[in-house]
């Protein structure tokens, strides 16, 4: 069987600590994170297409989630967003998979 290597996830999270914690998980659990702070950043990256998933915090700006959804999920058709929140609504669920996320996780 052909070893495609380990699958990138990029996951962006303003909280420096979240961000590390989530990085470090997911490396120990066999993926390749690429951590960022900046949307931008993550956006050059997702022009790339090396980076299937994406890991995507609301909470630093949830009154503007339903344009950051459409905006990373229009990069890449086969791209999964996955949004997490630790300040969960009904709206911003709804609103996140209504622009294209493939999940929406709850937690803190």
């Amino acid at each position: 069987m052909k070893d495609y290597g380990k699958l990138r996830v990029l996951v962006l999270d303003k909280d420096a600590s979240h961000r590390e914690s989530l990085g470090l998980f997911l490396e120990q659990n066999g993926f390749e994170p690429a951590e960022l702070e900046e949307l931008d950043r993550a956006i050059d990256l997702l022009k790339t297409g090396r980076y299937p998933v994406m890991l995507l915090d609301l909470d630093s700006a949830p009154e503007a989630a339903p344009f950051l959804v459409r905006t990373v999920c229009s990069i890449d058709d086969d791209l999964c967003v996955i949004c997490f929140t630790a300040q969960p609504t009904v709206e911003l669920a709804v609103a996140s998979i209504r622009n294209g996320a493939f999940d929406y996780l709850t937690g803190q």
